[in-house]
């Protein structure tokens, strides 16, 4: 998405995104996105996550903070076609390259945007990476203080809260 409105900024009206701190230049992947960047130790791990039963995939989703209905969607959902858009989309994000992406947003017409730091969320660089890249891209902050990966399914009321004044301030 964020490539998208770095490009394309005519596309967009508006923009969220809860990775914002991908492009920062100073991110580091999380260690299965590491793994999942790598020939050979990606395709092991995206065959153990799907060739798990169905059980045991539901109960890693619940962990990571979905709901029950929502990780048995996701497990149900998943499988080769699942595995492979994992694969490319991670492999098309190795640093420096998402690091680039993001001089491209940061100098690209701006649109309004948001960035949602969920405090407790492991996978995204953090709370000072996510409010950096605010800060660059010129996009309004939401910090959801002890929401984690899964804040929209955790409080789905504050994240639609967050969105809905995104959408307030955008006019007719």
């Amino acid at each position: 998405m964020q490539r998208v409105v770095a490009l394309r900024p005519d596309l967009i009206r508006s923009w969220c995104s809860d990775v914002a701190g991908g492009p920062d230049p100073n991110y580091v992947w999380h260690d299965l996105a590491q793994l999942w960047q790598t020939p050979g130790a990606g395709e092991a791990t995206v065959d153990a996550m799907f060739g798990a039963p169905l059980e045991e995939q539901i109960a890693g989703s619940i962990a990571l903070g979905m709901t029950a209905e929502a990780a048995e969607a996701s497990a149900k959902a998943g499988g080769p076609e699942m595995a492979t858009c994992i694969l490319a989309l991670y492999r098309s994000a190795l640093q420096p390259a998402v690091g680039d992406w993001g001089v491209e947003l940061e100098l690209a017409e701006r649109r309004p945007g948001l960035v949602i730091s969920a405090t407790e969320d492991p996978y995204v660089g953090g709370p000072v990476l996510a409010h950096r890249s605010a800060v660059r891209f010129g996009a309004k902050e939401a910090v959801l203080a002890g929401l984690g990966h899964g804040w929209m399914l955790q409080d789905p009321q504050q994240g639609a809260a967050v969105l809905n004044e995104l959408h307030a301030g955008l006019g007719s």
